[in-house]
This record gives structure tokens, C-alpha cells and sequence, in this order.
């Protein structure tokens, strides 16, 4: 069953408002077919793009801060988090090329990376991750978002050298949350 099938049973089962926790997904030629395809079959639900999301939280509660976003090389290339982040006028701070690699490997090295060895997460991983942020740091960042599901199971602290650390997943919650019923929403403890 595809995504936009899966919405449209979500939304016959009563779902009026729906997220995707996943970066990927969110890239324009997934994103944009689900959006049409849910169009087509007349589709009320409201179907929240977890990276705007992402911008306009970081819009609300940090602006002005430079971001940085750690994620796979197939993120990076097809700018998902960049594009969006600039389009609201976030400055973003793009990792170079041999940092790319230590935090793409961190993630899907088959001996430590996430993907293949999460539990318990590998130091050499987590290890990786938080060096990506001290770099990233020293590249002017003044947030990190984690931009790959499985990042937030290496990093549990809510800040790395002082840095602010953004897990998508638990902003799209609270954008559903706000959504449906802004009145559940509990302070904000990101």
C-alpha cells in the first residue's frame, strides 16, 4: 500500500490532520505525488510537511539562528532541508564534503552506523555525530537539526557544546497536536 493510500484509510478511520515521520518521504517528487494523488481522490485530510514544520518552528522559537542539519548523503544532494530552510529566510550552515561523509557513515556504515547497529548505538556512531556538531559549530551553526529518523537514538541530549538540537519527529508531533486541538498542546519542552 502506497503513502497516499495509507492516508486515505487513515482518514476513513477518522484522521483529519496526518504526519509522515520521515525526511526522506519529504523530498518533492515523494511528497508532492502523495499531496496530488490524495487531491485526486478528494481527499479532506490535512497532510503536514514535517520539514516546513521544521522551519517554522525554528522560526518561532530561534530566529535568526544559523542551522545546520545532520543527515544522509541523499538528503544533503537533493537539499530537502536546505531549500526549505532558505525559503523562510533561515541562514543554514552547509557541511563540506569530508564532514558529509563521517555523518553519512555514522548512519550507514554496515560495522557501526545506525541503520545497521542501533541498539545498543555504537560510540564510534554517536562519537561521530557529535564531532559533526562541534564542526558545525565552529562553522557558524547555532542549532543542528536531526535530520535522519535514526540520529535522535545516538543523540539524547538536548543540546551538544551549546547548541540546541532539533529532532524533526518530536516537531511534527507537536504540529499535530496544535493542529487537531491546540488546547493539548503542553509547553514546549524541546
Amino acid at each position: 500500500m502506497d503513502i497516499a493510500n495509507i492516508a486515505i484509510e487513515l482518514e476513513k478511520a477518522g484522521a483529519s490532520v496526518i504526519g509522515m515521520p520521515s525526511n526522506t518521504a519529504h523530498t518533492g517528487p515523494i511528497f508532492d505525488t502523495v499531496k496530488a494523488e490524495l487531491t485526486r481522490q478528494g481527499s479532506q485530510v490535512r497532510f503536514l510537511n514535517m520539514i516546513d514544520e521544521v522551519a517554522d518552528y525554528i522560526n518561532e522559537v530561534y530566529p535568526g539562528k544559523a542551522v545546520s542539519v545532520l543527515v544522509t548523503n541523499g538528503t544533503k544532494n537533493n537539499g530537502l532541508y536546505k531549500n526549505s530552510l532558505e525559503a523562510k529566510g533561515i541562514p543554514f550552515i552547509d557541511s563540506h564534503e569530508s564532514l558529509q561523509e563521517k555523518i553519512h557513515e555514522a548512519i550507514y556504515d554496515k560495522t557501526y552506523g545506525l541503520k545497521h547497529v542501533s541498539s545498543p548505538v555504537t560510540n564510534r556512531a554517536h562519537d561521530a555525530l557529535v564531532a559533526a556538531i562541534q564542526e558545525l559549530k565552529g562553522h557558524g551553526a547555532e542549532l543542528i537539526i536531526m535530520g535522519c529518523t535514526d540520529i535522535p537514538m545516538a543523540l539524547r541530549e538536548k543540546s551538544y557544546y551549546g547548541l540546541p538540537v532539533l529532532d524533526p519527529n518530536r516537531i511534527l508531533a507537536r504540529a499535530l497536536i496544535r493542529t487537531q486541538d491546540a488546547t493539548k498542546l503542553k509547553e514546549d519542552v524541546l
